[in-house]
């Protein structure tokens, strides 16, 4: 996928989970050039990464270009788009894959470079993504996926 195809089907997903609370269909457009610094890249990925709504928030992964695949948010528009911890700083990747919202929480699968892949809290801010449980201790951790939603 060339890099304005990724930032082109960024910009349509985004735009349809922002406005599929509006139940109507509305144009696409771009919210946010997330890697402007990396020409031909592919910042984004289909494999693990899907886009959950919070309040009127979106939550979602991508890959700026300096810090590897990590959480990010919008509200819709660029300034209201950033992200919202680096949980592996540096280049490497905190993944933000398999998101779930469940109890006004956002949970998913992370990487902090110490724990391996393990279960993620966010509340949408820096400091309330936190770490649910290090499961498998270790580099490897327990990689959980496939989150569903049961009952309440």
């Amino acid at each position: 996928m060339t890099h304005f195809r990724a930032r082109f089907l960024l910009v349509a997903l985004l735009a349809l989970g922002l406005f599929a609370q509006t139940g109507g269909a509305q144009p696409a457009f771009q919210v946010a050039d997330l890697n402007t610094k990396t020409p031909g890249s592919n910042f984004f990925s289909l494999f693990g990464t899907n886009f959950v709504d919070l309040g009127s928030t979106v939550y979602f992964s991508a890959d700026d270009g300096l810090h590897g695949f990590e959480l990010w948010k919008t509200d819709g528009t660029e300034k209201g788009t950033r992200m919202v911890r680096d949980l592996c700083p540096g280049r490497c990747s905190g993944l933000a894959r398999h998101l779930l919202v469940w109890n006004g929480a956002l949970y998913f699968q992370g990487d902090d470079g110490v724990h391996g892949a393990e279960l993620w809290r966010s509340d949408g801010t820096a400091v309330g993504t936190t770490l649910v449980a290090d499961l498998r201790p270790g580099l490897g951790g327990s990689t959980p996926t496939q989150f569903a939603m049961l009952g309440s």
